[in-house]
């Protein structure tokens, strides 16, 4: 009895191992199965001081962005939101003289180029922010922090 037992349990495991090919690498795996993710990073720092400028005088500096994930970044954007003082040279993404497009694969480059034209006297900030979607969902990134004072 003890003996038909165990083969029963086993034979039960096996029918559902391969049901479910648990913990197997095929792509019928229940327990794992990651998505290789797109991770945008963008140079300069976690925070980048364009310092002090004439209002309305144009400062223009290229930042490269890399694609440090496993996977592609795709439907990529930028935006400066809340700020006149900041931009994409020429107005919109990637900037005059950008490479960056709407996807960027892993271990890959590309550039932007954002002008800093102060519209006030005193300091400005603003994050330089990249819309994507990573493989898995949209993502927005808040770095690096843009600063620059009017003088």
């Amino acid at each position: 009895m003890k003996k038909r037992l165990i083969t029963l349990i086993s034979f039960s495991l096996i029918f559902i191992f391969s049901l479910c090919r648990c913990g197997g690498r095929g792509s019928g795996s229940v327990l794992y199965n990651p998505v290789p993710l797109g991770i945008l990073s963008i140079s300069g720092g976690p925070i980048y001081d364009f310092g002090s400028h004439l209002v309305d005088s144009e400062t223009v500096r290229e930042f490269t962005v890399t694609n440090i994930g496993g996977g592609s970044a795709k439907d990529i954007t930028g935006n400066f939101y809340f700020s006149l003082s900041f931009t994409y040279l020429g107005g919109s993404y990637p900037g005059t003289g950008g490479t960056c497009g709407g996807e960027l694969a892993p271990d890959s480059q590309c550039k932007i180029v954002v002008q800093f034209s102060p519209k006030a006297l005193g300091l400005t900030q603003t994050s330089l922010q990249l819309s994507y979607f990573n493989g898995s969902s949209s993502v927005v990134t808040s770095s690096p922090l843009l600063t620059g004072t009017g003088i």
